[in-house]
């Protein structure tokens, strides 16, 4: 994964694939947590303590994964809105520090309209919602700040709506790199699987039964190798990949 790489919240890239769903929280380690840090962040996530800065909501949490959190995107801070339409979203680094160099900007595809991205205040959580079929979207986007690595853990908070325009191709949550790694929601068969693409496409187990509920999502990738979760359940991702 290249230094200073690339993010897409919400679609795949320039060129579609949206996003239907939730996002509350979104953090990027550049290290494979080993499980006991994976399973705090996890922990953390599910009982929504309001982020101030994780060094001190999680302070089992290994002094390699504090030094290695790239970003941390949450909505308690760094979210501009107007009129609940989401302009941008900056992260902070583990004390609670704001890091304006990894912005993400809304950015239109096409005419994709500025309220396809909105703030729902009521469950603290972004809302995208490109409900047609076309050319144009919405999505943010940004770059990060980090050095080169072949490992990365990425969690996020939110959920797959259950129907979506892009449902039959594949709906991205986030996209690293881009293809770097990726986290998607895709058809297989009579159900909805979990997919990472990175050139390649990985496929895991069905996650339609999460569709709709907020669920805490975890990849931890190093190496050749990848495993997803949701809600600390192993989903299976196939495939030995190169990062």
């Amino acid at each position: 994964i290249p230094a200073d790489t690339r993010l897409v919240v919400g679609a795949y890239s320039g060129s579609g694939y949206d996003f239907v769903g939730s996002m509350r929280e979104l953090l990027i380690f550049d290290v494979a947590l080993g499980d006991e840090d994976r399973m705090l962040v996890e922990s953390y996530l599910a009982n929504l303590i309001a982020p101030q800065g994780i060094f001190e909501k999680i302070p089992s949490l290994s002094e390699e994964a504090l030094s290695k959190l790239v970003a941390h995107y949450s909505t308690e801070a760094g979210l501009q809105t107007e009129e609940n339409v989401v302009l941008s979203w900056t992260p902070m680094d583990a004390k609670g520090s704001l890091l304006p160099e990894m912005k993400l900007q809304s950015t239109a595809r096409g005419q994709g309209k500025p309220d396809w991205i909105s703030y729902d205040s009521a469950n603290q959580s972004i809302l995208f919602d490109d409900s047609e079929v076309g050319a144009d979207g919405r999505y943010l986007s940004g770059s990060l700040s980090h050095e080169a690595t072949t490992s990365m853990t990425v969690f996020w908070l939110g959920h797959y709506a259950e129907e979506a325009p892009f449902a039959s191709s594949g709906t991205y949550a986030y996209n690293i790199g881009p293809n770097h790694t990726s986290h998607q929601r895709d058809d297989s068969g009579e159900t909805y699987i979990v997919e990472q693409y990175n050139g390649t496409t990985y496929k895991g187990d069905s996650i339609q039964g999460f569709d709709g509920i907020p669920t805490v999502w975890s990849t931890v990738v190093n190496g050749s190798s990848h495993q997803f979760y949701a809600n600390g359940i192993n989903l299976n991702m196939q495939g030995d990949p190169t990062y």
